[in-house]
C-alpha cells in the first residue's frame, strides 16, 4: 500500500509539473530559450578558433610586422571574407565563430571523427601561434638591446621577412577550419582525412622550428608555403567544383 501511495503521488507531482509547462508554454509572455552546446567537439572547436584569431590579431599588431598582400584564395569567397589579412576580417571571422550554432545531437562518427583531426590541426597551429609570439618578444628585445652577434642578426632579419608570410599561412588554416565546420553536414569527409593529416604535419613542424630552441626562419618559409599550397590545391572545395565542371 505505501508503494501504491508513493506511485500515486509522484504521478501527481509529474503530472502537475507538465500541465504548468505546457500552460507556460502557450501563454504570450513565454520566451523560448536558445541552447547552445559548450561541450561538445564541435563547439570547444569553434571557441578554440575565436582565442588563435584574438592571438593571431595580437600578432599582426607588432609595429615591426609589414603585412603583405595575399593572392585569392578561393575558399575564402564562401565565408564572405577577403584573403588580405586585416583587422576587420579576423573580426569578421570571430562573429561567425561565436555566432554560429553547430548541429551536435545524433551526428555520425564520421564527422566527431573529422572535428577531432580539425582540432589536431588547430591545435599545432595554435602552439605554432605561441612559439612565434615568444620568439619574436625575445629575438626583439635582444636586438634593441644589441646583445645578438652577426649570425644571429642574420637570422632575426631573416624572421622580420619570414613571419608575414607565416602569419598569412596561419590566417588562411583558420578560415579553412572555420569553413570546415560551417559545412561539416555537406563534406565528402573521405577526402579530406589525408590532406588534413598533412596540413597537421605541417603545422607541427613549424610549431618547432619557430621556437626559441630550433629559430629556423628558412624551414619555417618553406613550410608556410607548403601549407598555403595544401589549402589551395587539396583542401580547397571551391577549386574542386571548377575542376568538375
Amino acid at each position: 500500500i505505501f508503494l501504491m501511495d508513493a506511485a500515486e503521488v509522484l504521478f501527481y507531482v509529474v503530472f502537475n509539473v507538465i500541465t504548468k509547462l505546457d500552460s507556460a508554454c502557450c501563454s504570450d509572455h513565454f520566451q523560448p530559450l536558445s541552447y547552445k552546446t559548450q561541450f561538445h567537439p564541435t563547439s570547444i572547436l569553434l571557441s578554440n578558433i575565436n582565442s588563435s584569431l584574438k592571438l593571431l590579431e595580437t600578432l599582426c599588431s607588432k609595429p615591426e610586422i609589414k603585412l603583405i598582400e595575399v593572392r585569392e584564395f578561393s575558399f575564402c569567397k564562401s565565408l564572405g571574407v577577403k584573403t588580405d589579412l586585416n583587422c576587420d576580417n579576423l573580426h569578421l571571422l570571430e562573429s561567425q565563430c561565436t555566432d554560429f550554432h553547430p548541429d551536435t545531437v545524433h551526428r555520425p562518427k564520421s564527422e566527431v571523427d573529422h572535428v577531432r583531426r580539425l582540432a589536431l590541426v588547430h591545435g599545432a597551429v595554435f602552439r605554432s601561434m605561441e612559439n612565434t609570439l615568444e620568439t619574436w618578444r625575445v629575438k626583439t628585445e635582444e636586438f634593441a638591446t644589441k646583445k645578438l652577434r652577426s649570425r644571429q642578426r642574420a637570422t632575426f632579419n631573416r624572421m622580420l621577412t619570414i613571419v608575414p608570410v607565416l602569419l598569412v599561412s596561419m590566417y588562411l588554416t583558420q578560415v579553412f577550419l572555420i569553413w570546415s565546420i560551417l559545412h561539416l553536414s555537406t563534406l565528402q569527409i573521405d577526402k579530406y582525412v589525408k590532406p588534413v593529416k598533412k596540413l597537421m604535419t605541417l603545422w607541427e613542424n613549424v610549431c618547432v622550428n619557430v621556437s626559441l630552441a630550433k629559430n629556423k626562419w628558412d624551414v619555417v618559409l618553406s613550410l608556410a608555403n607548403e601549407v598555403q599550397e595544401l589549402l589551395e590545391t587539396k583542401l580547397n572545395p571551391l577549386r574542386d567544383e571548377q575542376l568538375n565542371q
